[in-house]
């Protein structure tokens, strides 16, 4: 409802400063609703993320990144897909799938490794398998995901085919590439080498990655600003200290009847947060929902750097050989790959296939950032949950198997979970919180709420 009375008035005054402190701040795409204005190496990375034309020449169709990575605002249904993927798995050219979901590229670009020695630098794919940006993008288009096969000559015939696109195409819209591409770093891409090329096209197309980021204007960002909320830990503070300033905070709020809730952000989706946030149980209700969320998915952007085994390929497996056989494996002799019935020795085991030795590598994938979350399903990194309460109950599962011993390299923070049925909804309820809605509708939430 909307705030009325002397006390709504002194309410809605104090939000419309927190607005206008909001929007001073804020991206300009934030404030004006408007596609911002964007670098000539940007530009022409937007043009290549949707250029079918590099894409292996000789099969039967081309793709593009943004055939997988959709924009939501120009598909079909206009469903919002935070630049992810709506199937478990994405086809390729050839006629094949990829070994893993595709994961939303929004603030990708900007994603750290926090180490055990602090920030590792930018690590790439759900593994970590690439080391820098320009490094992923261009194995994504010198290799399966552009139709290529595998081996140094055929990355060599995939850089060849990208530089005739290139030196001789243009987008459908705008200038041609080689105009764009002598306009943004000064190359002729005639005259380069294949490889310079190559090299390029993978610098626009990460100048573009990089202006997909957040604005930072979901329901949970208007609910802590209405609340007066940190929306993400000090520096130095941990993410359970920082849930300990929360739990705090909105105790006391509670305690006063001052607790506001956005338009949207219903009850259910309150207690679900109080899930998230909590990592101890409750002294005065000691059956609430212990989710220990934040630890992993710390705000502001819902993930900590980290690669972490929380048991989703060991249930995979487990699901077709039985409680626990994932734990039995060796991994000498495992094969990266889907787990089917015709072949045990297929398992996912994420970035153990590229470091082993690694403390924590066993199962252990990316943690992903959950802002836009609702949009961007199938979820985990092998697509298996089809909603987001298919995935908090496998969070639940996993954890009463690492209890029982079943997951012997899970994350210590997985046994920790103590969730049941009863928590599911409220939980995916909170979740669906995270989208960005735009300046204008964040302005709306922050004078408009819930009793």
């Amino acid at each position: 409802m909307t705030a009325k009375g002397h006390t709504g008035r002194l309410d809605a005054t104090i939000a419309v400063l927190a607005v206008v402190a909001f929007v001073s701040a804020a991206p300009v795409a934030a404030q004006s609703g408007e596609e911002p204005e964007l670098s000539p190496a940007a530009r022409l990375g937007a043009a290549l993320f949707s250029e079918r034309n590099v894409t292996n020449p000789g099969l039967d169709y081309g793709s593009s990144c943004g055939e997988c990575h959709v924009d939501g605002s120009r598909s079909a249904d206009r469903a919002d897909r935070a630049f992810a993927d709506s199937v478990p798995l994405s086809l390729l050219p050839g006629k094949q799938t990829t070994l893993r979901n595709t994961p939303t590229l929004v603030e990708a670009a900007s994603w750290r490794w926090q180490g055990s020695g602090g920030d590792g630098g930018w690590r790439g794919n759900w593994d970590g398998s690439a080391e820098s940006l320009e490094e992923l993008l261009v194995a994504k288009l010198s290799g399966a995901m552009a139709g290529w096969g595998e081996g140094d000559a055929e990355r060599a015939r995939a850089l060849s085919a990208i530089q005739v696109t290139l030196a001789s195409e243009a987008p459908a819209e705008g200038a041609p590439y080689a105009e764009r591409f002598q306009q943004a770093f000064g190359i002729d891409v005639a005259e380069a080498t294949p490889e310079q090329a190559g090299q390029a096209a993978a610098k626009a197309l990460a100048a573009y990655l990089e202006t997909l980021t957040s604005s930072h204007t979901s329901r949970w960002d208007a609910f802590a600003e209405q609340n007066r909320l940190r929306t993400g830990p000090n520096e130095g503070q941990s993410a359970q200290d920082y849930s300990f300033f929360l739990e705090s905070r909105i105790g006391n709020q509670e305690g006063r009847r001052l607790v506001k809730r956005p338009e949207g952000f219903d009850e259910q989706a309150y207690e679900g947060f109080k899930i998230f946030f909590r990592t101890l149980p409750d002294q005065l209700d000691p059956e609430a929902g212990v989710g220990q969320c934040v630890r992993c998915h710390t705000p502001p952007d819902f993930r900590d750097g980290r690669f972490r085994n929380v048991g989703i390929a060991e249930l995979e497996y487990d699901a077709l050989w039985g409680a626990g056989a994932a734990d039995r494996l060796d991994p000498a002799t495992v094969r990266r790959g889907r787990p089917t019935r015709d072949d045990a020795a297929a398992i996912d085991l994420g970035r153990l296939h590229v470091a082993q030795g690694e403390p924590g590598a066993h199962g252990a994938f990316k943690t992903p950032a959950l802002r836009g979350l609702a949009g961007t399903g199938p979820y985990m990194h092998n697509g298996a949950y089809a909603t987001l309460e298919d995935a908090v109950r496998a969070k639940i599962l996993a954890a009463q198997r690492a209890r029982a011993g079943q997951l012997a390299h899970a994350d210590p923070i997985v046994a920790e979970i103590q969730l049941d049925d009863a928590d599911v909804a409220p939980l995916a309820a909170f979740l669906r919180q995270l989208d960005d809605v735009g300046a204008e509708r964040f302005r709306y939430y922050l004078i408009h709420f819930d009793e």
